[in-house]
């Protein structure tokens, strides 16, 4: 199992289709702090299922930091 932290910028983290989206896709999340006015939510899961996560335009990170977070995992 992969993780990862991204900031909250664009989205209603407490969404109900927002979370509905990350458990269809068995990622688990949590808040757990603040950087430069962002809230910070860490994602679990398995590489595949985290990068449909980030790609995602709709619920997720549109792409945006698939290059910086996949040198994390």
């Amino acid at each position: 199992m992969k993780k990862i932290e991204l900031p909250i910028i664009m989205m209603d983290y407490n969404d109900k289709e927002i979370k509905d989206f990350l458990e269809k896709n068995n990622i688990k999340s949590k808040i757990v702090g603040e950087r430069g006015g962002f809230a910070i939510v860490e994602l679990k899961g398995i590489l595949e299922d985290l990068k449909k996560v980030i790609d995602d335009g709709d619920y997720g990170w549109d792409g945006d930091y698939e290059e910086e977070w996949i040198k994390d995992c």
